[in-house]
């Protein structure tokens, strides 16, 4: 998935919580509030990896395959794979949308 997909997952949590992450606090809220629902242990420090708050990873950071389906989870999908066909199909949709002329 591109970033572009990257980015609507976390446009999507952030729906999900209701606020923005963009403090320690708020990245600390989500992963407790992200736990609770999933039943999946995900850390405050991976989130600020995902969304960029922090690079200690490295500028070509790449989320684990667990991390992203314990997001995915949280929004209501099966996992990452579900998510991202969900995505996929999405942007699809739009393209083949944009290409219809109404008359």
């Amino acid at each position: 998935m591109k970033n572009e997909g990257l980015q609507t997952l976390r446009d999507a949590i952030e729906r999900g919580m209701g606020y923005g992450l963009n403090t320690p606090c708020d990245f600390k809220q989500a992963a407790v509030a992200i736990t609770q629902e999933t039943g999946r242990s995900i850390s405050s420090t991976t989130l600020m990896r995902i969304w960029g708050y922090v690079r200690d990873g490295g500028a070509d950071y790449h989320p684990s395959t667990y991390s992203l389906s314990t997001l995915a989870i949280f929004l209501g999908f099966l996992d990452f794979k579900d998510f991202a066909a969900h995505y996929t199909e999405s942007v699809k949709r739009k393209r083949s949308l944009r290409g219809t002329r109404l008359v």
